[in-house]
């Protein structure tokens, strides 16, 4: 777990330790995502990686509305967040 602290301007510094464990480099942008209760922070990837997210929605398959859009974004967000949290619960060492 990482701590950092707001600054009135409203800005975080990213401790360096959680930006090389996630490879973060100076210059990367980054997105913050509200899932549930909690903010995530993501590099932004780009449209290139979304690629793989919308082949479930090709020729044939339901309309891609905001809705659906809006439910398949809530459910990758949950998946990723459940993933780091297993990645990262205390060892019973």
């Amino acid at each position: 777990m990482y701590i950092a602290t707001i600054t009135s301007q409203g800005q975080v510094t990213v401790p360096v330790e959680a930006r090389r464990k996630v490879g973060l480099k100076p210059g990367d942008k980054v997105i913050f995502v509200p899932v549930g209760g909690v903010l995530e922070i993501r590099r932004e990837e780009g449209l290139e990686a979304l690629r793989g997210i919308f082949k479930d929605y090709a020729k044939g398959k339901p309309e891609l509305t905001p809705a659906r859009l809006e439910k398949l974004r809530v459910k990758m967000y949950t998946e990723r967040y459940k993933r780091f949290l297993k990645q990262n619960e205390p060892s019973d060492n």
